[in-house]
């Protein structure tokens, strides 16, 4: 999410198998049971884990076989880097997140 809010905004989605390449094979969601409210989850996890907090709109999707799906969209514009907990700046390239380095900051 962080990539997504220091770059050009985009989607995140709760829910996706990807291969090896970061590229999304197959939708599978999760049960229900697992997460009672999953918006809740994601949200705590931007304030945990982003300084500060990006702004972003979840939403969760029931699938046909009644698993869910968190989809996050973050747009794009924002002002300020936002940093993750670990002390790095990422931004999109291409299909995945990269962190910033020190000198381009």
């Amino acid at each position: 999410m962080a990539s997504f809010a220091n770059t050009y905004g985009g989607w995140y989605i709760v829910g996706v198998e990807t291969d090896e390449h970061n590229v999304a094979k197959e939708v599978h969601g999760f049960n229900p049971s697992s997460c009672h409210d999953p918006i809740a989850v994601v949200r705590d996890a931007a304030r945990y884990m982003i300084d500060p907090v990006p702004i972003f709109l979840p939403q969760v999707v029931k699938l046909v076989n009644e698993k869910l799906v968190v989809v996050v969209y973050i747009p794009d514009n924002q002002e300020t880097p936002f940093v993750t907990n670990d002390g790095r700046i990422y931004r999109r390239t291409h299909d995945s997140s990269e962190p910033v380095s020190e000198d381009k900051r």
